[in-house]
């Protein structure tokens, strides 16, 4: 998958979730998911920038 595809996924599902107001109240998710720590590869290598805040979410909306 090419990022710009990535990236538009990510936000087709954000748009989505707010238009069906499935995003419910909206908070900061980073100051929840500091506590996660940095998610890492199969690898043992961690996940930089965007990646690591986007599986953080994702991880955390699906407990």
């Amino acid at each position: 998958m090419h990022a710009e595809d990535l990236f538009a996924q990510i936000t087709d599902q954000l748009i989505a979730d707010i238009e069906t107001g499935a995003a419910g109240a909206w908070r900061m998710p980073w100051h929840t998911l500091a506590d996660a720590g940095t998610p890492t590869s199969v690898d043992g290598r961690p996940y930089r920038g965007a990646n690591a805040l986007w599986l953080a979410m994702v991880a955390t909306a699906r407990d």
